[in-house]
């Protein structure tokens, strides 16, 4: 008999808390939404950006797909959907929300951070983020970021975002060259010492990288883009200790090509 009781106890118990949970959960959907609240992340000081993603773009992007959440009953609100329409934002690299308890909408948004700047031989002039994936310029909002020019082929473009590592940009004209110079772009960005130092990536014709200094009246060469680390490891060595004593308006090119050497033009 106590058995049956106690069984019959916990049943009653559990239909409650389901019951109470129901009822919470269908009186929470029915609040309607107080406010919105949106934070953007532009990166950490070591490696502060420039603002790209503005909160008025956010606000009309919402307003755009969703009218206005304020006001708005939260069961009408799609947090799925409201993510994935933000995380698509030319600068937006990650999007999340979640409705507080009171029916606040709460959104963060985490903005790309561009590497390089590309000046392609049609005119088109793109961002790569440091996620290898291409942006838009921003005109009027112009990030302050190494610049590769040159004959690089840019037909590709059509103002989208695109992934240069992604399987679909394999057969696109030009991409092998597109992502070796981030991959330069992102081994000088990584670099404290050398992003201070180079500011510019031109290609030539026949495939000669040169590399524009802030400081001096030389450029640096690379025939191509292999052991790129390496050679990089070699500049800077160059750097701190051989124009130390030689000074830096002595040569007018320094060649980082070849193996356990570097070869200086004089002026």
């Amino acid at each position: 008999m106590k058995k049956i009781v106690h069984i019959s106890i916990y049943v009653f118990v559990a239909a409650a808390i389901i019951a109470l949970t129901a009822f919470s959960g269908k009186s929470h959907r029915a609040r309607l939404c107080p406010g919105v609240e949106i934070n953007i992340d532009y990166g950490s000081r070591e490696k502060a950006t420039d603002i790209l993603l503005v909160l008025n773009d956010v606000k009309q992007t919402i307003s755009l797909n969703f009218d206005s959440l304020k006001g708005r009953p939260l069961s009408e609100i799609n947090i799925e959907k409201l993510e994935k329409v933000l995380s698509e934002m030319h600068y937006s690299d990650k999007a999340e929300a979640f409705a507080e308890v009171n029916g606040k909408v709460h959104i963060s948004l985490k903005q790309r951070r561009p590497v390089v700047r590309i000046y392609g031989m049609s005119g088109y002039s793109f961002y790569i983020d440091e996620t290898g994936t291409i942006i838009p310029v921003r005109y009027g909002f112009p990030a302050r970021v190494m610049i590769a020019s040159g004959v690089i082929d840019d037909r590709f473009y059509k103002g989208e975002n695109i992934n240069i590592f992604d399987s679909s940009s394999d057969t696109i004209a030009g991409m092998e060259l597109i992502r070796n110079i981030f991959r330069l772009a992102t081994l000088v960005d990584n670099d404290k010492f050398l992003k201070k130092e180079i500011t510019q990536i031109n290609i030539s014709g026949d495939g000669t990288i040169t590399m524009i200094p802030l400081v001096g009246r030389h450029t640096i060469e690379m025939l191509s883009f292999d052991n790129m680390d390496r050679k990089l490891r070699k500049l800077k060595i160059f750097y701190k200790k051989g124009l130390r004593h030689s000074g830096w308006g002595k040569y007018r090119k320094i060649n980082i090509e070849y193996k356990d050497q570097i070869v200086c033009t004089k002026i």
